[in-house]
């Protein structure tokens, strides 16, 4: 198993964030081209969904917004 290097999936999630359209709604696996999210154990999911929801705490995502929870549970976010 790899270790999930979170500062680099950051970074790699806040360049997708760029990419969006003003008020697209998402979750942060779908940021992630690829097998990068799929190849994550379901604990380094979990742990970088924590990740990036601190983060976005600090403000270090100003330009998102915390939406209500999906069908799934899972946080959405928006782009604003």
């Amino acid at each position: 198993m790899r270790s999930a290097n979170f500062d680099a999936m950051f970074g790699e999630a806040q360049q997708a964030i760029d990419q969006l359209d003003p008020r697209t709604a998402f979750e942060v696996k779908s940021l992630f081209k690829g097998t990068t999210w799929s190849d994550l154990q379901r604990g380094e999911k979990i742990s970088f969904g924590v990740f990036f929801s601190k983060k976005y705490q600090s403000g270090a995502l100003p330009s998102i917004e915390k939406i209500e929870r999906g069908k799934n549970n899972h946080t959405r976010y928006r782009k604003l």
